[in-house]
């Protein structure tokens, strides 16, 4: 979560440096187009780029070949530089505060923020909502009769009510769904009919545009990234850009400039600027620049035929982009690529395992022989493709429960890598299998230290083998429970783990994680291999027959006897998607 959030940040950044850099471009044109630049900057805090991935790899189709890998690979680095690894193989103490400490103290920390954002706004908008509800609407008078007149002329369907206050507060439109403008009581003493026409016209753009709405919405992205510059950054770019807006509105319907900036320096001397951005008023930021504009009558230009074109390529960049890396990744690699099969075997047969026999049979791979007995074809597909749980997805519910038997041969001199790829053909071809890749965000485990001090458990010892018995293991039963050689992993959810001769990485992606039922990245930082045994009672699995993961007697007798513990993590992990597999008849 803490990498998504990261990865987010970092794109709105960029995404709100672009914009400067295209609102700089845009300087001589009109000043509502940099205003909708900045409104669309502000927007992209509040909408990820994961989202419209997401979205497209939800809308992908699925192909035969695949899509580049080295293409997604820089996209996935350039889009997401701060994703964590499936797994990562080394970590200290520190790193394990860090990762659980600190990311609860940063999150009460932006609640805070946010709170007090919040509650500060709130405030303003009690306060001006108890004025306005305090003030007489005005029913008549020339403010009235000038409103209703402009309304009409600038197109605005909305009967504006109009309230006098008795405010310091600059005259302004406060509200979103029905706005109202709030009107100084002593202000009309102060400016002449054609400069009272000048701010209401100016007010009425506000509300034609829905400008209100904008600086809430943006209200809420600074209350959020409270702590993030450049969305205060944007709030005033935004703030100036849409006076500016206005002021060419109200020289361009006829008002003459100088009469016009006369009534907002007039304005600015008697009254205050509105407390909230989402009150439109008549002043603004760099009320010299603007003035400056005003006098020069210079609206700006429109924009020519290759800048719409420039934005309008850059508009669908900016959604087709990550829509269409949701497409590329999503399907981007078919486990059946012709990179990832090996030949046919020289001989095999597939037959059905005879339901009687429940014993457990090792795989034999020596010399140019693949045999395999009593073994799920879940458990085939998860071997021939090196998967963990929960990396295989789908699929009917059979493959659950289909044991099969294979006796294949090789070409002589086949290494276990080209024998595995024989299988991945065997499966697409004598079952139809089809396999879709995509990248998802899975719950997984960490191990870590149990104790601050780094100490281990009494069952967690340096190995005493010297290498890993590579010595053919017969046929086991469970009446018949092997030793633990030396290399060898083995557990039982009803009360035991037990390996000899295993570095933590590998105990913990092959032996722990199938155990618990999801991904555990080692985060210790133990280098070395090493024996261990771990015992608890049996009844302490979930009830159910397929119940996954184990009781929290598992847990407390790993941190115990091994001096280790599961933390809950969520990460980026490559999952395969059964998106077919076909039934074969099969003989006993």
């Amino acid at each position: 979560m803490t990498g998504l959030i990261a990865n987010h940040l970092w794109q709105s950044t960029i995404f709100g440096g672009l914009t400067a850099l295209a609102v700089l471009a845009l300087r001589r044109n009109r000043a509502a187009v940099r205003y909708r630049l900045w409104q669309i900057a502000s927007l992209k805090f509040l909408v990820p780029f994961a989202l419209l991935t997401a979205g497209g790899s939800r809308l992908s189709w699925r192909v035969a070949g695949a899509a580049s890998p080295t293409l997604t690979s820089v996209i996935e680095i350039a889009s997401a530089p701060f994703a964590q690894p499936a797994v990562r193989t080394a970590a200290s103490s520190a790193g394990t505060l860090l990762t659980s400490v600190v990311p609860a103290a940063l999150v009460a920390v932006w609640a805070a923020g946010f709170g007090v954002t919040l509650l500060t706004w709130a405030i303003r908008w009690r306060r001006m909502t108890h004025v306005i509800r305090s003030a007489p609407t005005l029913e008549g008078g020339r403010e009235v009769e000038r409103l209703r007149a402009l309304e009409h002329a600038a197109g605005v369907t909305y009967r504006l009510r109009l309230v006098v206050a008795d405010s310091l507060f600059e005259p302004g439109v406060f509200g979103v769904l029905r706005p109202v403008l709030v009107w100084p009581r002593t202000l009309s003493d102060h400016l002449s009919d054609t400069q009272i026409d000048a701010v209401l016209v100016h007010e009425l753009a506000h509300v034609r545009r829905r400008d209100n709405l904008a600086a809430a919405v943006h209200m809420f992205v600074e209350a959020v990234y409270w702590f993030h510059p450049m969305v205060w950054w944007i709030g005033g770019r935004l703030l100036d850009e849409r006076e500016r807006a206005c002021d060419a509105d109200v020289v361009e319907q006829g008002s003459d400039a100088e009469t016009y900036a006369d009534s907002i320096l007039t304005i600015c001397r008697c009254y205050l600027e509105s407390p909230l951005a989402c009150i439109a008023g008549v002043t603004g930021e760099d009320l010299k620049r603007r003035i400056e504009g005003i006098m020069q009558n210079d609206p700006g230009t429109a924009l020519a035929a290759p800048r719409k074109l420039m934005l309008a390529a850059a508009a669908v960049a900016i959604i087709a982009g990550p829509v269409g890396f949701g497409v590329l990744t999503s399907g981007r690699v078919s486990a059946q690529a012709a990179d990832t099969l090996g030949p046919p075997f020289a001989r095999v047969s597939v037959t059905s395992h005879d339901p009687a026999d429940d014993k457990a049979y090792p795989f034999e791979m020596e010399g140019d022989r693949f045999i395999v007995r009593n073994v799920r074809l879940r458990n085939l597909i998860f071997n021939a493709y090196q998967l963990r749980p929960p990396q295989l997805v789908g699929g009917p519910g059979w493959v659950n429960a289909e044991r099969v038997d294979i006796d294949a041969r090789t070409t002589p001199g086949a290494t276990n890598a080209e024998k595995w790829a024989m299988v991945r053909r065997l499966l697409a071809d004598e079952f139809k299998l089809r396999l879709t890749r995509e990248i998802r965000q899975v719950p997984q485990y960490a191990l870590v230290f149990a104790r601050a001090d780094r100490t281990l458990g009494p069952q967690l010892r340096e190995s005493l083998c010297t290498g890993k018995d590579t010595t053919p293991l017969g046929p086991t039963s469970p009446a018949q429970r092997p030793e633990i050689r030396c290399g060898m992993a083995k557990g039982s959810p009803n009360g035991m783990m037990a390996a000899r001769f295993v570095t933590m990485d590998d105990w913990a992606i092959g032996g722990l994680g199938p155990m618990l039922g999801r991904l555990v990245q080692n985060e210790t930082g133990l280098a070395g291999h090493f024996d261990l045994d771990v015992m608890w009672p049996p009844d302490s699995r979930p009830p159910g027959p397929q119940a996954a993961g184990v009781g929290p007697a598992t847990l407390t007798a790993i941190e115990e006897q091994l001096g280790l513990k599961v933390e809950e993590r969520t990460g980026n992990v490559d999952v395969f998607v059964i998106e077919d597999i076909q039934r074969r008849r099969m003989q006993n």
